[in-house]
């Protein structure tokens, strides 16, 4: 979880788009 939340806030520009994935996955 921990990496995928660092790769989350490294990727800004793309936590607009994959931010409702990432949720849906946790």
């Amino acid at each position: 979880f921990e990496l995928s939340i660092v790769l989350v806030f490294e990727d800004d520009r793309m936590v607009s788009e994959n931010f409702p994935i990432k949720l849906t996955r946790y």
